[in-house]
């Protein structure tokens, strides 16, 4: 099973899993991002972060990051019992993700759920030549895998900043208007990982709510930055999502 917690440092959260829980999750991030998903899509900003955390947690099972060996709870006696022989042990394997990274896909994915839906079914707009489409089914599938990805994000955050205060968070989001996610500017989001980075550890957790709310809220720093963006797309004869933000973390990072 999928399991999610704040690092111990409160920078982000780890992401654990067998082999099969984040295969299945990488999969269905494929799904529901879409193959033919172009650049200038509504949601390009939203995917491109979820994309981000998809390579982590692939590397993952590919084995190019941590992994754990954990109790399973067999025994001898059990074995014995069902004339059987099994591992003891099962081995789990675990990336991290920026904090500020995870709270705003778990924010904003569910917007692009009915975006998302166009790929999938008989109808489906996908006009790719590699992979096929899939089937409606998959969709309410690959859309539940990465609920519980969100769900677990949110569960972890009130983890570390407390369930009332997450709760507070949750019920605000529940109340902001449709669509409020379309060509966001995610170099906002990138910039909080460094702010959270630059805290100190006593304060992450007001951190933590401050970058929730601004993810939510859009403040002033966000227009700044969205406005300099645009600015410099104009200049350059850019696209909004061509223009790279310059946001340099430190080398060694204490999770």
């Amino acid at each position: 099973m999928l399991q999610i917690r704040p690092t111990k440092h409160l920078i982000g959260i780890n992401i654990c899993g067998d082999y099969k829980d984040l295969y299945d999750l990488v999969d269905s991030i494929y799904g529901m991002c879409g193959f033919d998903e172009r650049p200038d899509s509504p949601y390009y900003g939203v995917k491109d972060l979820l994309l981000g955390m998809c390579y982590e947690i692939r590397h993952a099972y590919q084995k190019s990051r941590d992994i754990l060996v954990v109790d399973n709870g067999m025994d001898e006696d059990t074995m014995k019992w069902h004339e059987i022989t099994t591992p003891t042990e099962n081995v789990y394997y675990s990336t991290n993700i920026f904090f500020p990274e995870a709270l705003f896909v778990a924010i904003a994915l569910p917007d692009t759920y009915p975006l998302s839906r166009r790929h999938y079914g008989r109808h489906s707009k996908y006009k790719g030549k590699v992979y096929e489409p899939r089937s409606l089914m998959r969709f309410y599938r690959d859309r539940s895998n990465l609920e519980v990805l969100c769900a677990a994000v949110w569960e972890a955050l009130g983890e570390a900043i407390g369930e009332k205060e997450a709760e507070k968070l949750m019920e605000m989001r529940s109340q902001m208007e449709p669509d409020y996610y379309i060509d966001y500017m995610v170099a906002f989001v990138r910039k909080c990982n460094l702010r959270l980075i630059n805290t100190k550890f006593k304060n992450r957790r007001d951190m933590l709510k401050e970058i929730t709310r601004a993810l939510m809220e859009k403040d002033e720093e966000y227009y700044d930055m969205e406005k300099k963006i645009n600015d410099w797309a104009r200049e350059f004869g850019k696209k909004t999502y061509q223009v790279r933000t310059r946001i340099e973390y430190p080398e060694e990072i204490e999770w």
